[in-house]
């Protein structure tokens, strides 16, 4: 939270690299300067690795990405609070779909017994937004 009691804009970090174990070397580098990962996931297709993270601190993230040498790019994410339930994120998905507009990633954050926090990031981060207004907590 800032001090007006607004949460920051959260960004995605992605990354497409070749470099063998890119996890551990990301994880290193991120953990060894203080970084804070809040998720992180990983596929392997080939001789590429996928990777998408946030972090705590994405513009030093970013700067330690480039200087170890994974060229990263960042994309806003919305973050929702939303009910737990078989179907939710189906519900998300089809919301947006609906809109007209793409979905480029819906990630669970942290489940609970009750309540959900997805990041979304899509094509129209704004039109997202007004859908779900009320249930936008950054």
């Amino acid at each position: 939270m800032t001090q007006q009691g607004v949460t920051p804009p959260v960004k995605q970090i992605s990354i497409v690299t070749k470099q063998a174990d890119p996890v551990t070397a990301i994880t290193e580098i991120l953990g060894a300067a203080g970084i804070n990962l809040l998720n992180l996931s990983h596929q392997q297709m080939g001789e590429h690795g996928f990777i998408s993270l946030i972090a705590e601190d994405c513009d030093h993230t970013l700067a330690l990405l480039g200087g170890a040498g994974f060229k990263a790019v960042t994309d806003e994410t919305i973050l929702i609070k939303w009910v737990n339930q078989a179907g939710s994120l189906a519900e998300i998905a089809r919301t947006i779909s609906d809109a007209g507009v793409s979905v480029r990633s819906l990630t669970l954050l942290d489940i609970s017994a009750v309540d959900d926090i997805v990041a979304i990031s899509s094509s129209d981060n704004a039109r997202v937004r007004a859908l779900f207004e009320k249930y936008v907590i950054n």
